[in-house]
C-alpha cells in the first residue's frame, strides 16, 4: 500500500495529463489535489474572501479540465495551470463590484503644462528601524493592495508575490509586456503613497513595498 502511494506521488504532472487525455478522467483528481492549496492561496491573495476563493478554485479546475488539450509541454504544467488560474480569477475580479477600490490616478505623479512634476511621492533614505516598520506595516500593505483596482492588483500579485516574469504575466492576462510593466509601476507607486500616508516619514518601508511583499506579508 505504501509503495502504491509513493508511486502515485512520484508520477509526473505530464504523465497524469497524458492519462487524462487518453480517457482516464480519474487522474485529474490527483492533479487537482496537488495544486488546490496553491490556487487557493492565489485566490485569497487576490480576493480576500474564503468563500470566493473556494469558488475560484473550483471554477479554475473546471476551466483547466476543459482547456487541458491546450496544454503544451514547452512549459511546466504547474506554470501553465497558474496562468489559467490567474486569468480566471482576474475575470472574476473584473465582474465583481469593489466599492473599496481607489482611483489609482489620484496617487500617481502629476505634471503641469511645462512637464514639471507636481506632488511626487517623497523619497526617503535608509531607516535603521526598517525591520520594525515592516512588522507594523503588514496590515497596511494588505489593506493598500485590497484597495488597488483589480487590473493593478492582479499584476502586482503575479509579479511581486508569486514571482512570475513580465512575459508570463502578460501571457496569462492577455496583455502586452509594456502594459504589465506600466501597471506594476503604478501599483508600486500606489502602495508607497498609501504607506506614506499612514506612517509618514517612518514609512521608509513604503519605498520598498516590493521588499515588504517579498518578506511574506501576504502569505
Amino acid at each position: 500500500m505504501i509503495s502504491a502511494t509513493l508511486d502515485v506521488e512520484e508520477i509526473q504532472d505530464e504523465e497524469l495529463v497524458r492519462r487524462i487525455r487518453a480517457g482516464d478522467s480519474s487522474q485529474f483528481e490527483l492533479l487537482a489535489a496537488r495544486y488546490a492549496s496553491k490556487i487557493y492561496g492565489l485566490a485569497m491573495r487576490l480576493m480576500r474572501n474564503p468563500s470566493d476563493a473556494k469558488d475560484a478554485v473550483q471554477d479554475t479546475f473546471l476551466l483547466v479540465y476543459t482547456k487541458l488539450d491546450g496544454f503544451r509541454s514547452e512549459s511546466a504544467f504547474g506554470t501553465w495551470l497558474y496562468k489559467v488560474a490567474l486569468n480566471s480569477i482576474y475575470m472574476k475580479l473584473r465582474q465583481r463590484k469593489r466599492a473599496a477600490e481607489d482611483n489609482i490616478e489620484d496617487y500617481l505623479p502629476k505634471f503641469d503644462g511645462q512637464g514639471t512634476m507636481q506632488g511626487m511621492v517623497r523619497t526617503f533614505g535608509e531607516d535603521p528601524e526598517r525591520e520594525a516598520i515592516r512588522q507594523q506595516s503588514t496590515a497596511a500593505v494588505r489593506e493598500a493592495i485590497d484597495r488597488l483596482p483589480a487590473e493593478y492588483r492582479v499584476v502586482l500579485v503575479a509579479r511581486d508575490i508569486d514571482d512570475l516574469s513580465s512575459e508570463e504575466t502578460a501571457e496569462a492576462l492577455g496583455l502586452t509586456v509594456a502594459a504589465v510593466k506600466s501597471r506594476l509601476h503604478r501599483a508600486r507607486l500606489f502602495l508607497r503613497q498609501q504607506l506614506e500616508n499612514k506612517f509618514g516619514k517612518n514609512a521608509n518601508a513604503a519605498r520598498h513595498s516590493s521588499v515588504l511583499i517579498a518578506h511574506g506579508l501576504l502569505l
